[in-house]
């Protein structure tokens, strides 16, 4: 009959979707999340904790794929990754009593620590340009947290005024890190043609001392009001624009050889640039001996070009 093969069917089509909604739902949630329709929502069901652990219920008995089955859209080959090296160093509390037998164990070649946090770091070398009068002891070591500028040693505000105080980078220092040593400071040579020597600390004159012979400072971009003011230093600038000139000519010359080496162990900047100075230089143009030295070089430069025929005929020069 044909009725009882279709129940048959029916019964297997019925069946089957059973099983298939059985294979392919999902699985029943986690306790956390036993709400029903009909219960109330508040915060406690719908936070996002609960909201969380209800997914991780979804998809806890799904198995996660290997990494060997996964396609990747940049393979490692193509973009290798590898681990960050480690820092070379790491910032310490100043006040840390045993910083110092910290650093007495690490080894030359290891890993240094940095001296200093968020309340204090060393000095750094640097040019400094500011010019620092009538410091204000309260309002200066306030900044510094009452601490050293050079080694962050902290100090009662009632015992900072044994600090001494570094013209030259505007802080306060204890006495282990100033021992009252004069230097000239260079804004004060910049700003006012002041060479009178000031009390600095000890990194301050042991950087200034670095750079004295360094030709650094280009007047004619930091202060070129100085011209005005010092005459001495206008002769210096007219005298080497002259030796640029005369240099020209020796440089050529197989018979200026002597008289170039001369030039050159003077300063080989001042043939470059006439308006660069370094401090050594700015002290004896001050003194004089600089403009006594440079009419002596250009003299004899000059000299030369007038009676050596080989430089009256390739490059004539008029006086």
């Amino acid at each position: 009959m044909p009725s009882a093969p279709i129940a048959v069917n029916q019964h297997r089509i019925s069946s089957d979707s059973t099983s298939r909604r059985a294979l392919f739902s999902p699985s029943p949630p986690s306790p956390v999340s036993t709400s029903t329709p009909s219960t109330p929502l508040n915060e406690s069901t719908v936070s996002a904790e609960n909201i969380a652990l209800s997914l991780l219920g979804h998809f806890s008995q799904l198995r996660l794929p290997n990494e060997s089955e996964m396609e990747w859209l940049v393979s490692e080959k193509d973009a290798p990754q590898h681990l960050l090296p480690m820092p070379q160093s790491w910032p310490v509390n100043p006040d840390d009593p045993f910083m110092q037998l910290k650093e007495n164990e690490i080894d030359e070649g290891q890993m240094t620590s940095l001296r200093g946090n968020n309340e204090w770091a060393p000095p750094r070398p640097q040019i400094v340009f500011a010019v620092y009068t009538s410091p204000n002891l309260k309002v200066v070591m306030a900044k510094q947290n009452y601490r050293c500028a050079g080694c962050g040693m902290r100090v009662e505000p009632e015992h900072s005024h044994n600090f001494r105080y570094c013209h030259y980078l505007g802080r306060y220092f204890c006495t282990a890190c100033h021992s009252n040593k004069t230097f000239v400071v260079p804004s004060r040579i910049f700003k006012k043609w002041d060479f009178r020597k000031y009390p600095v600390s000890n990194f301050s004159y042991d950087l200034l001392e670095r750079m004295w012979f360094d030709s650094l400072f280009r007047l004619g971009y930091i202060n070129p009001l100085l011209y005005r003011r010092c005459r001495q230093l206008n002769k210096v600038l007219e005298l080497r624009l002259q030796l640029i000139n005369v240099a020209e000519f020796l440089r050529i010359c197989r018979f200026g050889t002597d008289i170039w080496e001369d030039f050159r162990k003077q300063s080989a900047d001042w043939l470059e640039d006439p308006e660069i100075y370094s401090l050594y230089d700015l002290t004896r143009v001050n003194s004089g001996e600089l403009f006594q030295l440079l009419r002596q070089i250009v003299s004899s430069g000059m000299n030369h070009i007038i009676h050596c025929e080989v430089c009256r005929i390739c490059l004539p020069f008029h006086f």
